[in-house]
């Protein structure tokens, strides 16, 4: 117990921390393009689901679940974690429900895409856990 205690305390972003958080799924990651991205956001914040201020956030993502909208999250892709923000979700209106069919844990918004150099690369590996 101490040894898992001074992993937290010591190494906040070690690949075993997020999953100790929240709940985790592996699969990969599709994008969103710039004008959904921006419009989505901007309806989120005035909806009041998003903060307004997103700069403690290396991005945002979609993900199929609604009830995450609005959750922290963090990202591993790469070697790297990033703390992202859950902006929107599939919705009940999309049949076949296509993110499970090809195993699409998140959708990067298209500044998170830019940023980590992905876009237009798709099947992206992946590990998210989302902060309950």
């Amino acid at each position: 117990m101490i040894n898992l205690l001074l992993l937290l305390l010591i190494c906040p972003l070690h690949p075993i921390f997020p999953t100790l958080m929240g709940v985790s799924m592996d699969g990969y990651l599709s994008q969103y393009a710039q004008a959904p991205t921006d419009a989505t956001i901007a309806y989120r914040q005035e909806s009041g689901d998003i903060p307004q201020d997103l700069s403690p956030y290396a991005g945002v993502i979609a993900v199929e679940n609604c009830a995450y909208v609005g959750h922290d999250a963090y990202l591993y892709v790469g070697d790297s974690w990033y703390r992202v923000l859950v902006f929107d979700c599939l919705g009940r209106d999309v049949q076949p429900n296509w993110m499970q069919e090809n195993n699409i844990i998140a959708e990067m918004g298209y500044y998170l895409t830019k940023d980590l150099g992905y876009t237009g690369i798709g099947g992206i590996d992946a590990r998210l856990v989302v902060v309950k």
